[in-house]
C-alpha cells in the first residue's frame, strides 16, 4: 500500500508543477490561472467511475462503536497545534499561541496511550488508530519525503 502511495506522491510531484505550467502558460480557455481548479473535476470523476468498479462492499466481522475518546483527543491535539499557528502571526504571536502549540505534543502523545489501550482491551470499540509498526514507519516515511519539497511563499493580500 505505502509503494503505491509513493509511487502516485512521486508522479504527483513531477506532473502537478508541469501541467500548472502548461495550463497557466498557454491560457487556452482564456479565463487565466483561474482554470487551474478545474483539473481536479475529470480526475474526480474518474477517480469515482474506477472506485465503483474495483472497490467492493466489505463488511466488518463484527460491529464496532465509535471510539468518542479517541477522536476527541485527536482533535483536541491537532486543533491546539494548528489553530495558534493560523492566527498566531495575525494575533502577534501571544502567549496563549505558545502554550496551546506545548499542550498540543501531550495532547497527542494521551490519544496515542489511550489508542494503543483501547487496541489491547476493547474489541467492541473500533480504534482510530491501530498500532502497527509498517504503518508508523511509512508515515514517518512519507512525512520526511513530503517536508523534503521546499514551498514556495505565496505573496501577501
Amino acid at each position: 500500500m505505502f509503494g503505491f502511495v509513493g509511487a502516485v506522491i512521486g508522479i504527483a510531484t513531477i506532473t502537478g508543477p508541469l501541467v500548472g505550467g502548461l495550463i497557466i502558460r498557454n491560457d487556452l480557455t482564456g479565463g487565466s490561472w483561474r482554470w487551474i481548479f478545474l483539473v481536479n473535476l475529470p480526475i474526480g470523476i474518474a477517480a469515482l467511475i474506477a472506485a465503483t468498479r474495483l472497490i467492493t462492499e466489505s463488511h466488518a466481522p463484527m460491529r464496532t462503536r465509535l471510539d468518542i475518546g479517541g477522536v476527541v483527543l485527536a482533535t483536541a491535539g491537532i486543533l491546539l497545534l494548528v489553530y495558534p499557528l493560523v492566527e498566531g502571526q495575525v494575533a502577534g504571536w501571544p502567549a496563549w499561541t505558545f502554550i496551546c502549540m506545548g499542550i498540543s505534543p501531550v495532547m497527542l502523545a494521551l490519544f496515542i496511550l489511550y489508542e494503543r489501550s483501547l487496541h489491547r482491551r476493547d474489541s467492541a470499540r473500533a480504534a482510530l488508530a491501530v498500532p502497527h509498526q509498517v504503518v508508523r514507519v511509512g508515515v514517518a516515511i512519507s512525512a520526511v519525503f513530503i517536508a523534503a519539497f521546499p514551498r514556495s511563499s505565496s505573496p501577501s493580500a
